[in-house]
């Protein structure tokens, strides 16, 4: 699973880079045993920090859905686009969208061992739910609030997540928000690297 952040350049910002890198994401991928499936979560950087319908639909052009679930193992994952709840002003429309949907899967994931597990970008919070000036690297506190709430009755404990490019998290009410840090550039003392989790029908570790 890739935590979002596909690509460097901003989508009609830079196309040409923005090209070159997909080609780039595409072709060292492909490189992956065929018997491992790639999950992409979209990002910031691959939707823009403020999306507009076309840099969400170049993404899907680019890289399929950009919110989806899928089973694995007996257990069910959602993968979200936390931009919508970042800076969701310009396509109030796919906002409202996602969150029906988001609404109908957790009405099917309920009542699972695990409940729905999510991945999404951007984190709700980095170690404090209650903290209200996160700025860049956290969804808005009121927004982040109205969410968690929601995720939490529909039965989520683990939610995985990237743009940080540090390590963290934290538990909220049960629900529990794990924040990896980048392949790439790192912004504090982590070292470059993927998290590995183990899920089954009984436990995740």
């Amino acid at each position: 699973v890739v935590c979002g952040d596909l690509c460097d350049a901003l989508p009609v910002v830079s196309p040409e880079l923005r090209k070159l890198q997909e080609e780039s994401f595409t072709r060292i991928f492909s490189k992956v045993d065929k018997e491992i499936p790639l999950v992409c979560v979209c990002g910031n950087h691959d939707c823009g920090d403020q999306p507009t319908v076309q840099s969400v639909n170049e993404y899907r052009n680019s890289f399929g859905d950009d919110y989806f679930s899928f089973w694995a193992g007996g257990v069910f994952f959602m993968v979200i686009n936390s931009q919508y709840y970042s800076d969701g002003s310009l396509i109030p429309q796919l906002v409202e969208e996602q969150e029906k949907w988001i609404d109908e899967q957790l009405s099917l994931s309920k009542d699972t061992k695990h409940g729905a597990i999510l991945f999404q970008h951007i984190p709700w919070f980095l170690d404090d739910a209650e903290a209200k000036d996160l700025g860049y690297f956290a969804i808005p506190y009121d927004t982040r609030k109205r969410m968690l709430n929601k995720l939490i009755s529909g039965g989520v404990k683990y939610i995985f997540c990237g743009h940080y490019h540090r390590n963290s998290g934290g538990m909220y009410n049960g629900l529990e928000v794990i924040v990896t840090s980048a392949i790439g550039g790192q912004l504090g003392n982590d070292k470059s690297g993927f998290r590995i989790v183990k899920v089954n029908e009984t436990q995740v570790s």
